[in-house]
């Protein structure tokens, strides 16, 4: 799953359709439009295709054994999804409102990346770019299935740094530990 999460157009990678040249010639690509809660792709399905969004949104979920819904992530204008590192995808891939899509077959965009830098470089960008999300998600659960006294110290311990720093300064002898700031004042 794949998302970009850079909101300035001209930083999102390109797709093959705005590659000028031998890649774009190389690629076949479709459109397809698709109404309201339709389902894009499944998960576990064959991921034979990438797709972006031309118009409209996705959602990409995971249905969750107690029916409740995980969203992985949203796909608005320009992003691209269905790029998976495995042969099925991991999530579902639902259309938000009517959206149309751009799609290409996954072994022709890998034949066109093996020969063309600038498309393996895009490739690269997205890949990062949904690494970078993922650890991002990865850490905001994180925060949110910790217990209380945890969560506050991840929220608190950035605040404090720059005072811890400054009472350890040897220059300036102070010596308060991070219980002595944390103590309520009588």
């Amino acid at each position: 799953m794949f998302v970009n999460i850079n909101a300035n157009p001209a930083g999102r990678p390109k797709f093959l359709g705005e590659h000028e040249g031998q890649a774009r010639a190389r690629v076949l690509l479709g459109e397809f439009k698709y109404n309201r809660g339709t389902e894009i792709f499944g998960e576990a399905e064959p991921a034979e295709y990438v797709y972006q969004v031309v118009e409209g949104a996705v959602r990409s979920y995971k249905l969750l054994s107690d029916g409740r819904r995980q969203i992985g992530a949203f796909h608005l204008v320009g992003d691209i999804f269905g790029l998976e590192n495995g042969g099925l995808h991991r999530f579902t891939a639902e259309a938000i409102v009517d959206t149309t899509v751009r799609f290409a077959k996954r072994v022709s965009l890998e034949n066109v990346a093996r020969a063309d830098v600038l498309v393996a470089r895009d490739l690269l960008s997205m890949t990062t770019s949904n690494l970078q999300h993922a650890e991002n998600h990865m850490l905001l659960l994180g925060r949110k299935t910790s217990s209380p006294a945890r969560r506050m110290k991840a929220q608190l311990a950035p605040a404090f740094a720059p005072v811890a720093r400054f009472c350890r300064s040897s220059e300036r002898g102070l010596h308060i530990t991070r219980v002595e700031w944390l103590k309520p004042r009588r």
